[in-house]
Order: structure tokens, then sequence, then C-alpha cells
């Protein structure tokens, strides 16, 4: 089988620039995973009229809002979502939701 020509800016052959390019991928989408798939539990927060922001959030337990403890549950990975054309009344600041919420 031939072997394909080094290309003119990689000086250590085919086969080297082969696996520098796959060591800088899978560096890459290590990144990536961390960042957008196994980050933090994070949510939209409504700072003030006109303000919402992205922030960590505590991670869901199995309790009441009187913190007893809920014997069975089911706590789900959303992976995408987006938001109603409702929730922009909230982000205009026509809301009595208070902030931090």
């Amino acid at each position: 089988m031939r072997q394909a020509p080094p290309s003119a800016h990689c000086t250590i052959g085919f086969a080297g620039c082969l696996r520098r390019e796959r060591k800088r991928l899978a560096t890459i989408l290590a990144t990536l995973l961390e960042t957008f798939i196994m980050s933090k539990n994070r949510g939209v927060v409504y700072s003030k009229p006109g303000e919402v922001q992205v922030q960590d959030i505590a991670d869901p337990k199995f309790e009441d809002p009187r913190g007893r403890k809920i014997e069975h549950g089911v706590i789900l990975k959303v992976v995408s979502t987006n938001i109603c054309g409702s929730d922009q009344h909230m982000v205009r600041g026509r809301t009595t939701a208070p902030a931090g919420r």
C-alpha cells in the first residue's frame, strides 16, 4: 500500500503528523466533554429586570421542600432546552419573582 507524501508543513512524516493530529483532537474532545457534557449543574437565574445569568446551581436532592427524604424519584439530565416567549416578560421586568430565582 502506498503511503501519502508528508505535507509541506509537516517535517516528521505522514505517520508522525497523524499521531500529532490524533492527540490534538483527543485533547479538544476531552475539553468539549468536560465543558458541555460533564459540566456542573447549571441553570438560568433571574438577576434583575433586563438581566438573566447562567449560574452553577446545587445538585438536586431526594427531599421535599420541608427537608423530608423522598424514597423514590428520578433525576433527569437535560441536554438541550430553550425558552418560551412568555419568559421574555421576566427578562423585561414584568414579573413578581424575586431576584436570584
